[in-house]
């Protein structure tokens, strides 16, 4: 796993079927629809995913600048691309301490914490990145 404040290493996955994934995934690992299905409260969390967007503040004068969202991903379990945030039940917005080094159209293993609070139209609590790592 990547720490989200440190640099990507390259890793390796094996192809392993659905049913053999789900008998081995993590205690604390669920797709994203069904995170989005439980709602979860506050907790640390292991998912999986496509970035699907990947939103930076624009202003580099926080001062002179309407307020931006923090700098985020949408991570979907489908493969697409998302040029907004109409989000479905297959998608998360995750939100980043640095940017990371991710790429549209990649999967990637998260730890996620959902956290108290609520700021965006996605059906959790607002997420916040601790760990990723490249999965294709």
């Amino acid at each position: 796993m990547i720490d989200a404040n440190e640099s990507e290493k390259p890793s390796s996955s094996e192809g392993v079927s659905d049913e053999n994934e789900k008998h081995k995934r993590p205690k604390n690992f669920y797709t994203i629809p069904e995170l989005n299905q439980h709602q979860f409260n506050r907790g640390t969390y292991e998912t999986e995913g496509y970035v699907a967007f990947i939103y930076t503040c624009a202003c580099i004068q926080v001062a002179s600048c309407k307020p931006c969202m923090e700098d985020n991903i949408i991570v979907s379990d489908q493969n697409t691309s998302r040029s907004g945030y109409n989000l479905t039940s297959h998608d998360l917005i995750i939100f980043l301490k640095e940017k990371g080094r991710f790429q549209v159209g990649k999967k990637y293993r998260f730890i996620i914490q959902i956290l108290d609070a609520k700021s965006t139209s996605q059906m959790l609590n607002n997420i916040k990145l601790i760990y990723y790592e490249k999965l294709d």
